[in-house]
């Protein structure tokens, strides 16, 4: 449960509305105890997945180290040996035990966890109290300077809120009154210097706490908004990487994309052995169009045949980008030569149901495409030559020949007879 904390703390990222809160506190200087409920609630959670496992461990050196006193009962206040074996191992020890146990394995939350420290010191400061005040011998009024040890741990090792560290601490120097009230061997000049040493601890080890917390808040202020801000640096730079890899005008990736994919396609193909193809495509008569219909006119033609040849596409893995100008590519990964062709069939199916007007085109008055196809299968192409270059070379060549021949055709780059296909 506790490195599944920490992997939830190492991959905290705090809301935009954490960041901005964070950003207003920071710019008026905070210095304080409390923040506002929903940034409150943030700060207790971040600081609650970090803690369970160093809680106890530090249950587990306190429970050592209040046991270890069983020595000093035995030396100081023999006569309060037999109670005091009873009160440390049959009462403090279980009850810190079985804290510490349900800490470790269903963690509350930061408040109830700073309430059950809180009661396993002030069961401690009551033990020893009892102890101190209950024994007639001349150890005892040294013994009660064990009180100093619970103030300076639950306020600065154990980290208490300084909310439950004042009344906490109140509790221990009125349980002190109270010892030094029963207690037969206490007079009133040593009572009043116990009172004073303690009451001294207590200031000094709650104004510890106060600016210990104070600059764990601060600085979780901070690290928020660093947190935040990296986050939106983060995502600004994906926007970036995005946006320098689509093209502005169609909406599907642009060459600088292609070559990128490409190159990453060829290697794994290579590592594979695996086929890959290549269609390039052209729109038909495509400056007389954009010469007829203006600019505007053209980009929307571009646009529209952008979508179709997007849509036309089946798998996760095929790549459409635009080229330049009026070309197109598809790169499909994993694909033999009679599969890539039925691909280029159902692109050109695609561009021809939406039925774009083109009255400058001298044979089928629509927008049509051409396509080459090309097949490599990059573990038997030369190793010397640069790879992916001949396969875009390969569907160049086929797309050229199929314009040649009338466009508005498929060719293959394997050879001139496979598969050309004329739509009318």
């Amino acid at each position: 449960m506790s490195m599944e904390m920490e992997k939830k703390h190492a991959r905290y990222v705090p809301s935009p509305e954490t960041l901005a809160e964070s950003e207003r506190l920071l710019a008026k200087g905070y210095r304080g105890l409390t923040f506002p409920k929903s940034l409150e609630r943030d700060y207790q959670h971040f600081i609650g997945s970090r803690r369970p496992k160093m809680s106890t461990y530090k249950g587990i050196v306190g429970i050592v180290m209040f046991n270890l006193f069983l020595i000093c009962d035995y030396m100081l206040l023999p006569d309060m040996w037999h109670t005091a074996l009873r009160l440390r191992l049959g009462v403090f020890t279980p009850v810190a035990v079985t804290l510490a146990v349900w800490m470790a394995l269903k963690p509350p939350t930061l408040r109830v966890m700073k309430l059950y420290v809180a009661m396993a010191c002030l069961l401690n400061a009551s033990i020893i109290v009892w102890l101190f005040s209950g024994s007639q011998a001349p150890g005892a009024v040294v013994y009660q300077s064990g009180l100093l040890l619970v103030v300076i741990g639950m306020n600065t090792m154990l980290q208490l809120n300084f909310s439950y560290g004042l009344p906490a601490s109140v509790a221990v120097l009125v349980f002190q009154a109270c010892g030094l009230w029963r207690s037969p061997l206490m007079d009133n000049a040593t009572g009043v210097y116990s009172m004073l040493v303690l009451l001294c601890t207590v200031v000094m080890s709650l104004i510890a706490s106060y600016m210990l917390e104070r600059d764990r808040r601060f600085a979780w202020l901070v690290e928020s908004r660093e947190r935040g801000r990296n986050q939106e640096l983060v995502v600004a730079n994906r926007e970036l990487q995005a946006l320098s890899n689509k093209d502005a005008l169609t909406g599907i990736p642009n060459r600088r994309h292609f070559d990128e994919s490409m190159a990453q396609v060829w290697a794994t193909a290579k590592a594979g052995a695996k086929p890959v193809s290549l269609l390039m495509m052209d729109i038909d008569h495509f400056k007389s169009y954009n010469d007829h219909y203006g600019h505007l006119g053209g980009d929307e033609c571009l646009r529209r045949v952008a979508g179709g040849i997007q849509s036309a596409l089946r798998r996760a893995s095929d790549l459409a980008a635009r080229y330049g100008g009026e070309e197109f590519v598809v790169v499909l990964p994993d694909t033999a030569a009679l599969d890539a062709l039925h691909v280029a069939e159902r692109i050109q199916q695609s561009v021809d149901a939406l039925r774009l007007t083109h009255e400058k085109s001298p044979f089928f008055k629509r927008v049509t495409i051409s396509i080459g196809v090309a097949t490599l299968r990059p573990a038997d192409a030369d190793p010397d030559a640069s790879e992916p270059a001949d396969l875009v070379r390969a569907a160049d060549a086929a797309l050229y020949r199929a314009k040649s021949e009338g466009r508005h055709r498929i060719c293959s780059a394997e050879s001139a007879g496979d598969a050309d296909v004329v739509a009318a």
